[in-house]
C-alpha cells in the first residue's frame, strides 16, 4: 500500500471519527473536537468544511452538528435485507409495549462487538438519557449487551471479550470477566437479564435477547429510572412481558 493510499484511509478515519464524536456530543467546536481527536485544528476545520459542503454537518454559532442527509443513510441501513424484517416485526411490538408501561423501549442489535440502538419508542413517563438511534453501547455494561452474550455461540463470546477492555461505567458495572461469564450463564437459563445501574445512574432496564438468524443478534429491552425499579413491577411483571415480546418478534422475523 502506498503513502497516498494510507494517507486516504487516515482521511476517511478522521472524518468519521469527526462526525462520531459531535453526534455523541450533540455538538461540537473546532478546538473541541482537535482536542479530543488529537488532530491540528486546520485538519478538523478542512474536514468540517467538506462535510457541512455535503450538508452532513451543519454550524450554530461555533458549534457543529450532525446533519439530517444521515437520516436517510440510518434508513437505508434499517432497510437492508439482513435488518428489515426485524424492524417490521418489532416496531408495533415495541410501540405496544410503549402504550402499555409509559416507559421507554427499545431495540439493540449486536454489530462487530458492540450494542447498536436500531429502534426506540418513548412512552409518557420516559426517563431522558444519552441513547438515541445509532448509539453504541459496550455489551457488558447493559442488559441488551449481556442477553446478546448469552445467545452468541462461546467462542464469539469469549473473541468479543477478549478485544473488550470491559471498562467500568458506574461502580455497578461488572468488569472482571470470570463473573460476566456466571452472569452470562444465569441469564442463559433465565432467558432475561437486568442492568441495574450498571450503565448509567440511576438507570435500571430489563432485556430479552432476540434471535433472527444466526446473522443478526438482537435484544428488547424497558428502561426506567431507579424508583421504578423494584417490587413486582421489575422483578416479575417486566421480565414476562420482554420475554413474551422478544419471542413475537423472533416468531413474525421467521414468517414474514
Amino acid at each position: 500500500m502506498g503513502s497516498t493510499d494510507r494517507k486516504q484511509i487516515k482521511s476517511t478515519r478522521t472524518a468519521f471519527s469527526i462526525v462520531e464524536r459531535i453526534s455523541s456530543t450533540d455538538g461540537a467546536t473546532v478546538s473541541e473536537l482537535a482536542e479530543t481527536l488529537g488532530r491540528s485544528k486546520s485538519t478538523v476545520h478542512a474536514h468540517l468544511q467538506t462535510l457541512t459542503e455535503m450538508g452532513y454537518l451543519f454550524r450554530i454559532g461555533d458549534e457543529y452538528h450532525v446533519g439530517l442527509p444521515f437520516l436517510t443513510l440510518g434508513g437505508a441501513a434499517r432497510s437492508t435485507d439482513r435488518y428489515q424484517n426485524l424492524y417490521r416485526a418489532a416496531k408495533a411490538e415495541i410501540d405496544d409495549i410503549v402504550d402499555q408501561t409509559g416507559e421507554r423501549a427499545q431495540v439493540v442489535v449486536e454489530y462487530q462487538g458492540e450494542g447498536i440502538y436500531f429502534y426506540q419508542s418513548r412512552g409518557h413517563r420516559y426517563v431522558q438519557t444519552d441513547s438515541q438511534l445509532g448509539t453504541s453501547v459496550s455489551l457488558h455494561s447493559t442488559a441488551v449487551g449481556k442477553t446478546i452474550l448469552s445467545v452468541l455461540p462461546d467462542d464469539r463470546v469469549e473473541e468479543i471479550l477478549s478485544n473488550s477492555e470491559l471498562q467500568p461505567r458506574t461502580a455497578n458495572t461488572v468488569v472482571d470477566r470470570d463473573e460476566l461469564r456466571e452472569r452470562i450463564e444465569t441469564i442463559r437459563d433465565r432467558g432475561y437479564a437486568y442492568d441495574r445501574e450498571e450503565r448509567i445512574e440511576g438507570i435500571c432496564c430489563v432485556a430479552a435477547p432476540i434471535e433472527c438468524g444466526p446473522e443478526t443478534i438482537a435484544s428488547l429491552s424497558v428502561t426506567v429510572p431507579t424508583k421504578r425499579a423494584s417490587g413486582e413491577y421489575f422483578e416479575e411483571e417486566l421480565p414476562t412481558l420482554v420475554t413474551n415480546v422478544a419471542r413475537v418478534i423472533e416468531l413474525n422475523t421467521q414468517y414474514s
